[in-house]
């Protein structure tokens, strides 16, 4: 069953700070085992939870925060815009499912992507 791991498969161009990058595949390994969803607002919904779930923070909160577990080090270490996430990453996100729509699901994912 194709899971949302589908269409995390492709990094976004840019994660604003160097803790976006930690918190993406946080994401990734919150809800990829998740069964892809069938309809946009669903997506949106379990990313939006899982973003605040790990964070603690409102996914539309407009000031950078800084979460210790992600830090790695650098001038950025730790610290993520969640207007970023919600604004940038959210729609990179919703253009994967809506490139590879929930009929790829059905008709074999894995050999749609490759």
């Amino acid at each position: 069953m194709p899971t949302i791991q589908h269409l995390l498969r492709q990094q976004p161009p840019s994660f604003y700070t160097r803790g976006g990058r930690v918190l993406w595949t946080k994401i990734i390994n919150d809800i990829g085992g998740t069964a892809a969803p069938s309809s946009l607002t669903d997506l949106r919904d379990i990313f939006i939870a899982s973003f605040e779930k790990l964070t603690g923070q409102k996914i539309q909160h407009d000031e950078i925060v800084y979460l210790s577990d992600l830090d790695t080090g650098g001038m950025s270490g730790g610290q993520i815009m969640p207007l970023f996430f919600y604004e940038a990453i959210l729609p990179f996100v919703e253009a994967q499912f809506l490139v590879l729509g929930k009929d790829h699901y059905q008709k074999g994912f894995d050999d749609w992507c490759g």
